[in-house]
Parts: C-alpha cells; sequence; structure tokens
C-alpha cells in the first residue's frame, strides 16, 4: 500500500513540526525559569537594602539627626531600578523620599497607596514585607523602624515605614529580548535541518528514479 504523501515531504514536515514544538516549549520554560530566578534574587537583594536602610534610618532618629536621615534617604536613587524610596512617620506622612517633591505628601498620595493595609500592619508588627505589584512589573518592601523616642520614653513607642519600589521591567525585557533571540537562533537551525532532509530524500528519489530510467 503506498503512502498517501511521499516521505521526501513527510519526513521532513514532521521534524519541521517537532522541532517547532521543542523549541517553543524549551523558550517557555527558559522564560519561566529566569523570571522565577529574577525575581528570587530582587526579593533577597530588596530585604538586604531595606534592612540595613531601616537601621541607618533607625540610627539617625535616635539621634535626632534629621540631616542624616535626608542624606541616606538621597543616597537610595543610586540604587540600579530603584524607582522610588519613602520614608513615612507615625501619621503616614513622607519624612524623606527620593523625590523632593513628595516631601510632606500623605501616603494616600503617592504610590505606595496600593500597600497602605501592608504598611499599617508592618507598623503595628513592627515587621517587614516584600510582594509584587503592577502586573509583576514592580516589586516593593515596606520596613518598620523605631523613631525617636519622646521625653518621657524609655523605649520608642513610634514606628516609621520605609517604602522601597523596584521597577523590573527592563530587566524582565531583557530577559524576554534574549529568549526571542535563542528562539529564532533554534528555530533556524530546525528549519535549516528540515531543508537539508528534504534535500537528501529528493537526491535520493531522484537518483533512483534516474536509474530505473
Amino acid at each position: 500500500m503506498r503512502h498517501p504523501y511521499p516521505l521526501r515531504l513527510v519526513l521532513p514536515t514532521s521534524a519541521l513540526l517537532l522541532g517547532t514544538a521543542l523549541v517553543g516549549f524549551s523558550t517557555a520554560e527558559r522564560i519561566y525559569s529566569s523570571l522565577r530566578r529574577l525575581e528570587s534574587d530582587t526579593h533577597a537583594e530588596l530585604e538586604a537594602l531595606g534592612s540595613r536602610t531601616a537601621a541607618q534610618l533607625e540610627y539617625h532618629l535616635s539621634r535626632l539627626d534629621i540631616a542624616g536621615l535626608e542624606r541616606d534617604t538621597a543616597l537610595l536613587s543610586g540604587e540600579p531600578h530603584l524607582r522610588v524610596a519613602l520614608v513615612f512617620d507615625e501619621n503616614d506622612r513622607v519624612l524623606a523620599s527620593t523625590h523632593e517633591g513628595l516631601r510632606e505628601r500623605a501616603l494616600s498620595q503617592t504610590s505606595a497607596h496600593a500597600a497602605s493595609r501592608a504598611i499599617q500592619r508592618i507598623r503595628i508588627d513592627k515587621s517587614a514585607e516584600i510582594a509584587h505589584g503592577d502586573g509583576g512589573g514592580v516589586t516593593w518592601g515596606a520596613f518598620a523602624f523605631a523613631l525617636a523616642r519622646r521625653p518621657n520614653e524609655l523605649r520608642p513607642s513610634r514606628s516609621g515605614v520605609l517604602y522601597l519600589e523596584l521597577d523590573l521591567s527592563a530587566r524582565k525585557e531583557q530577559i524576554l529580548a534574549r529568549a526571542r533571540l535563542e528562539a529564532a537562533m533554534l528555530a533556524l537551525f530546525v528549519l535549516l535541518g528540515a531543508s537539508a532532509t528534504w534535500l537528501y530524500f529528493n537526491w535520493t528519489i531522484t537518483r533512483r528514479a534516474a536509474r530505473l530510467v
């Protein structure tokens, strides 16, 4: 029984379809693992930066060194991919920021408003939290720290919150661009392989036909 389609077309086409499916699966898996690794690395990076900076801010406030607090906050603007840093007092007013125009603003007037519930919880628990927002393009962290003691206090009763926001969109675009380039190269390799298979079978069949003539 003859095959309804010639083998010189069936085999290269099958190889092309299988290769394309493998390239698609491999690319999707590579993108997924790269994005997960980026989120993990960003979480660790933000946790270290936030904890260190919150401790510095607490030290400055314990000495009533507002200039030092403002200086350390301003230095955060040099951190790669940092979109904004905000230092809130116990009344959710901005004490300092990497953007001068945000000083004295209420929390609700800043990009931290989406994390307002978490910030209130962090202030009460004197803890920290890191989360992803804006469709995964932004990672934010909030870190509680002690404000200056009141005159009649042995220990500070008030807590401020340091809010940091990182923009991951550029780094994610780099991952996607690299994955697209690798996928294009693999697809070209698959296409060349399928073309070579077709040429081989076409040449072989042509030679056999010539011998029969």
